[in-house]
């Protein structure tokens, strides 16, 4: 096993003085001291995941422009990222119980309905996405949507009938309907 020290260089104190930001001032959006952030221009303390996520959103740049490590590490940080990326991408999603059904609603703007999978289970949805390949004919000056593959499973607080559970996208939104099993009450009559 290797135990050579990683290497960091980390670009805090170049991006701030861009940014024209203090310090103290970058302590504050951090929720950090000053010597913290002292230290970390310094490249005596290497901050938690948390923070650099934090700082990563401040600078508006993904990790390995703000912390360049060796070539080695700096693949993982981008494998790391891409499933950031991708985990991002997911849509959101509410469940509500509307009667006798759980309704799910999930914001799936800019997807083909041939390009989504439901599948229903007692306890659990899942979803999933595959965008087709796309020819690169374009060429973007702007380029703010995107549209990536996602897979979702979500726990659901109550069994449901998955064969009599259907989905539709409607209004750029996926709409799962799943009767919920039981649930209701019975009178029963007490016999000998």
């Amino acid at each position: 096993m290797n135990s050579k020290p990683i290497s960091v260089q980390v670009r805090i104190r170049d991006l701030r003085k861009e940014q024209e930001l203090t310090q103290e001032m970058l302590a504050d959006q951090l929720g950090v001291s000053r010597q913290s952030i002292i230290a970390l221009e310094n490249g005596k303390y290497l901050p938690s995941l948390p923070l650099a996520l934090h700082i990563a959103d401040i600078f508006a740049l993904p990790l390995n422009e703000i912390f360049v490590f060796e070539e080695e590490v700096n693949a993982l940080l981008n494998q790391a990222q891409s499933a950031l990326v991708q985990y991002s991408s997911c849509p959101e999603v509410n469940i509500a119980k509307i009667g006798k059904a759980l309704v799910l609603e999930a914001n799936v703007a800019g997807y083909n309905k041939r390009d989504i999978d439901v599948e229903v289970e007692a306890y659990a949805v899942n979803i999933t996405a595959k965008v087709p390949a796309q020819s690169e004919e374009k060429q973007y000056l702007l380029r703010e949507m995107s549209r990536a593959d996602f897979s979702r499973r979500l726990e659901l607080p109550l069994a449901v009938n998955a064969d009599r559970s259907h989905a539709e996208v409607r209004d750029g939104q996926l709409v799962v309907t799943m009767p919920i099993l039981g649930g209701g009450s019975k009178k029963l009559q007490v016999t000998a």
